[in-house]
């Protein structure tokens, strides 16, 4: 279970990875777009897919592990987590392996996923006091903060209007944070504190 902790922290680390990509780029063409079609695309794609993966892998360690003191806010937020980072991990890979989307697939149901499982399960932590509180804020907060802000910029996809460079890096840099929480988790998970 302790390996659990070290994919969440890797996948923390990957989501901070690409993220930071994102916000370079973003700073040398305050007027880029989204990145389909350019050279950067596939190699982000994997490196979200590997860290949605890495992280789902995490956060089902930190379920099982902690399932008695959790308690079941954080254990339902997980799993409509988990339900989120499994549909965005699918929506990354169908741009570089030969599988096609469901049509079920709505383009703001693994934003949703995401942003409300991460409150609850975040939420959820901070009450139960089993994981690190800073950690659970940080999931808690910018995992709703970030995907709303890109799922409002991805939605409207106005790249021409002023507002959308600036919405769309305050959503890069939520999920910085988010990411963050992410890796902290995992640290704390791999490495629990010792007393005495």
């Amino acid at each position: 279970m302790r390996w659990c902790g070290l994919a969440a922290m890797a996948g923390g680390a990957l989501l901070i990875l690409f993220y930071a990509v994102l916000i370079v780029r973003q700073a040398i063409d305050w007027q880029a777009g989204p990145t389909l079609g350019t050279p950067i695309h596939l190699p982000l794609m994997r490196i979200i897919s590997a860290a949605l993966v890495l992280l789902i892998v995490g956060l089902l360690g930190v379920l099982t592990a902690r399932t008695d003191s959790l308690g079941w806010m954080p254990l339902v937020g997980g799993l409509v987590t988990l339900g989120g980072f499994g549909l965005w991990a699918y929506a990354a890979a169908e741009n570089f392996l030969p599988i096609a989307e469901p049509w079920w697939l709505h383009p703001l149901l693994f934003p949703a996923l995401v942003a409300v499982g991460s409150l609850v399960f975040g939420l959820g932590a901070l009450r139960s006091r089993a994981l690190p509180q800073g950690a659970a804020a940080l999931v808690a907060f910018f995992g709703v903060l970030g995907m709303t802000l890109l799922a409002n910029v991805e939605i409207g996809n106005q790249s021409s209007s002023p507002g959308y460079a600036v919405v769309r890096v305050a959503g890069f840099i939520a999920i910085l944070l988010y990411g963050g929480g992410w890796v902290w988790l995992g640290y704390r998970f791999w490495r629990p504190s010792t007393v005495g």
